[in-house]
């Protein structure tokens, strides 16, 4: 799991995948070390934020 020191880490799946943010880029780390950024701004996080506590929401609503 390589993330970067200065990141912020948004969430670690206990098989080793990360979702880390830093400097308005989200990366995304698999349990080998493969990454995929995404440019993110102040805005796209808050909607970003707002669809997946929808979502989670959903899931809890029906039993998932």
């Amino acid at each position: 799991m390589n993330i970067k020191t200065d990141a912020t880490l948004v969430y670690q799946h206990p098989d080793g995948f990360t979702l880390a943010f830093n400097d308005n880029v989200l990366t995304a780390t698999d349990d080998d070390d493969n990454t995929v950024e995404i440019p993110i701004g102040s805005i796209g996080l808050i909607a970003l934020g707002e669809m997946l506590t929808a979502i989670g929401k959903n899931r809890e609503f029906h039993g998932c």
